[in-house]
């Protein structure tokens, strides 16, 4: 058996591997191509092909009317220009060069003429159409929005998420204002009135918007975008223990004194406390809307007499007329700081006994007057009738107590009144 090639075959084997070469080459030719297009190019040639099959069509939606009975309409259209607001000074900048790679989130600042085309394209017509309406997008804020303007359905839902600063009244109820503050509660499926809207794809209309029907959006309470906005108490979704038979006015008088600077009259906090009531309180059908007036009553002459108790924001009450008493001393500032400084730390309680230990004061950072500074102050205060020695030093067993006193210059200075001369210590102050 011959196993020699032919030699046709021998003459044909140059062209099959010239053959091959050029397939080979082809394929990288083409699979380089392919790497161009797919991963060079391939988020411009992407954008490029979502345009064609990618089309904002206008489809008109007009709304059925509504009638009556009597064939009255109750409900038409009309048409109008609205306004959506999302304040973000920036805008994103793309390029369709396949030259270049896009800066996909490259942004630039808006420029003044960009700014003035804006207006021409969306406010100048709105103003022209008249329209007075507009939105605000709920991105990082949330807006409890109550169907009826109840000041009950308001003070419980202030007293369930906390106090908003802006109200809003609605053309049929009331937006409360916050800041966002994670998952909020679905408040229909409890039963209430009101929706909590939250998140960037919600909207609700703005303060003094005007609708096209002549709803109107009126600011009863803050300025949005002034007022600071507290973040919504989501943690008070359930609601607390009931307050129980013989607690009930302690508790709502605790209640009231935290919403007292909150509200702007007697009656809305009358309206929160009713609320309370309603909803926490144990049998509330024998607790009288007269007892609440009372509580509210009282709180408010607390807010107007500014005796709120706030922890250190809050004020205490110093006499002018110590002040006067120790303006004339030639110490006398040394003396009202060490007065003010002994009114803060023990002036809430009448006739409270305290020790003075200057080193201690001023390793605490209440004052930082000297020593001889400080016991020039006491006597001071004590000559003026505003510190008096309440018991003495006991070695071994107690220091030296004080107490705050209040001045009675109109007695000492009467006409029948004289000083008594003590016959031990010969002088005057002693007791009768």
């Amino acid at each position: 058996m011959d196993i020699r090639q032919p030699e046709d075959l021998r003459q044909l084997r140059p062209r099959l591997q010239a053959m091959v070469l050029i397939v080979l080459l082809a394929f990288i030719v083409l699979l380089g191509r392919l790497c161009q297009l797919q991963i060079l190019e391939g988020e411009h040639y992407t954008r490029r092909a979502e345009r064609n099959f990618i089309d904002a069509i206008e489809v008109e939606a007009p709304r059925g009317r509504i009638y009556d009975a009597m064939r009255r309409p109750l409900a038409s259209n009309r048409p109008a220009y609205t306004l959506w607001v999302t304040p973000r000074p920036r805008m994103l900048v793309e390029t369709d060069d396949p030259g270049k790679k896009a800066q996909t989130g490259a942004r630039t600042p808006l420029s003044d003429a960009q700014i003035a085309q804006i207006a021409e394209l969306i406010v100048a017509p709105m103003h022209r159409a008249g329209s007075q309406a507009y939105g605000v997008r709920l991105d990082g804020l949330a807006v409890i929005d109550c169907d009826t303007d109840d000041a009950a359905l308001v003070g419980q839902m202030e007293a369930r998420f906390g106090q908003s600063p802006v109200h809003v009244k609605t053309p049929r109820g009331r937006h409360l204002y916050y800041r966002a503050g994670g998952a909020v509660p679905n408040l229909r499926g409890e039963g209430l009135p009101v929706d909590i809207k939250t998140g960037p794809r919600s909207y609700v209309v703005g303060p003094l918007s005007l609708r096209p029907d002549g709803g109107f959006y009126h600011p009863i309470k803050g300025l949005l975008g002034q007022d600071a906005l507290p973040v919504i108490s989501t943690a008070l979704q359930t609601n607390p223990a009931p307050m129980l038979t013989g607690h009930r006015h302690v508790e709502l008088v605790k209640e009231a004194m935290r919403m007292v600077e909150l509200v702007d009259s007697p009656d809305e906090l009358q309206a929160n406390l009713a609320g309370i009531r309603d909803d926490w309180c144990a049998d509330p059908a024998t607790m009288p809307d007269s007892e609440l007036q009372g509580i509210a009553a009282w709180a408010w002459k607390c807010r107007l007499e500014n005796r709120i108790y706030r922890g250190r924001d809050s004020a205490f009450p110093v006499l002018r007329l110590a002040l006067d008493a120790l303006r004339g001393q030639a110490n006398g500032a040394d003396a009202i700081a060490l007065l003010v400084t002994l009114q803060d730390q023990h002036g809430h309680a009448h006739g409270k006994r305290f020790p003075l230990d200057f080193a201690a004061m001023r390793a605490a950072g209440l004052l930082n007057l000297s020593t001889p500074r400080l016991r020039a102050a006491r006597r001071t205060l004590e000559g003026a009738g505003l510190l008096r020695l309440a018991s003495n030093h006991r070695a071994g067993s107690k220091c030296q107590t004080y107490a705050l006193t209040r001045p009675s210059l109109a007695a000492t200075q009467a006409d029948n009144v004289a000083p008594i001369t003590s016959p031990r210590q010969g002088k005057t102050g002693g007791r009768v």
